[in-house]
């Protein structure tokens, strides 16, 4: 596994971890509206907001298992890491922690 910058060909990727991570709060917040219908495309939105050089990816075997992301955080010269997902068949081998 290796950690590397967001590239253009990460797009559609990445946006399956966004639908992803959104399906994980639709469920543990019990509600389905997060998201919206089509949450894939939030993805470019926040892309679109922090730029390619603030998102990394995790790529295993050559396909991305993983992704993380600083924005800007509510406090004035703060950051947060947002978001951190992680495939689900390899959640618990260190990715996020990598």
């Amino acid at each position: 596994m290796r950690i590397r910058s967001y590239a253009d060909g990460d797009l559609e990727a990445c946006r399956k971890l966004w639908v992803a991570l959104t399906e994980h709060h639709r469920e543990i917040y019990d509600a389905p509206s997060i998201g919206g219908g089509n949450p894939g495309l939030l993805f470019d939105a926040h892309l679109a907001k922090v730029g390619s050089d603030r998102i990394w990816v995790a790529e295993s075997d050559g396909a991305v298992v993983g992704m993380i992301g600083l924005q800007p955080g509510y406090e004035e010269g703060t950051v947060e890491v947002e978001p951190l997902v992680v495939v689900p068949p390899t959640r618990g081998e260190g990715v996020g922690k990598a």
